[in-house]
């Protein structure tokens, strides 16, 4: 779920489990507004914190923080919009083996990406079309209908 407050702030809370596992996940993410809208520039700064809870014998938890830069460019004779943007994520991640049974160090482990992307908003539909640089690069594309 996720609920503003504040005219340029959510907060975001997150918690899953699969059916029969016996680990789950549950986190929370606040994102900020930091300009909204000045001469088709927006930017955001999002952190986020994800732990494992269930087993006993480990500890898992991510915190990442994302920044995301855009410039909207309106075609009003198309009625529509395009919006070129960046993201730059970073996170970290520790593990913490808790059994008796074996002795295992922790593990620590960070990794940071960049994303190129572009949307375009035509009435009511949003197609956005983006690029992650990451070890492993990828394309991916979303649909989005709404206002």
């Amino acid at each position: 779920g996720r609920v503003g407050v504040g005219e340029r702030t959510d907060l975001g809370l997150y918690f899953t489990k699969a059916p029969g596992a016996n680990y789950g996940f549950y986190g929370a993410q606040l994102q900020q507004n930091v300009l909204r809208d000045y001469r088709g520039f927006s930017a955001g700064v999002r952190t986020t914190f994800v732990s494992m809870y269930g087993p006993e014998d480990l500890e898992f938890t991510v915190i990442g923080l994302d920044v995301v830069a855009s410039r909207k460019f309106v075609m009003p004779s198309l009625k529509a919009s395009v919006a070129p943007y960046v993201v730059l994520s970073s996170s970290g991640s520790r593990a913490q083996e808790k059994s008796a049974v074996v002795n295992l160090s922790d593990a620590y482990a960070s990794t940071n990406l960049a994303t190129l992307g572009a949307s375009l908003e035509f009435s009511a539909a949003r197609i956005a079309v983006e690029y992650a640089n990451s070890t492993v690069p990828s394309v991916s594309m979303k649909i989005g209908f709404g206002r």
